[in-house]
């Protein structure tokens, strides 16, 4: 490859980052990734989803699980952020 060619996932990337639509792009990956890493009932009482300055902030329905949640929530990003291929989430707060 020479200096000038790139690989399909190199220029997407650069073309999130040059239009800063990083944000909304990992966003959406979040939102389908949580049901995958959470599984059906987790997603079920999940009611909002927001990403602002690398912080994801879910809200949950149910109280007994928001306090689960909120105890695990260094292993929630971490394995969000493995989902994802890369260190993006630097902070999960549950409501």
């Amino acid at each position: 490859m020479s200096d000038n060619e790139q690989t399909l996932k190199q220029a997407l990337e650069a073309m999130l980052r040059h239009y800063k639509l990083k944000d909304g792009y990992n966003e959406a990956r979040i939102r389908q990734l949580w049901q995958q890493q959470m599984g059906p009932l987790i997603a079920q009482h999940t009611s909002e989803f927001s990403l602002r300055d690398r912080k994801l902030y879910i809200a949950v329905r149910s109280a007994p699980l928001r306090q689960e949640l909120s105890m695990a929530r260094d292993t929630l990003r971490h394995r969000l952020n493995e989902a994802l291929g890369e260190a993006y989430i630097e902070e999960v707060v549950i409501r």
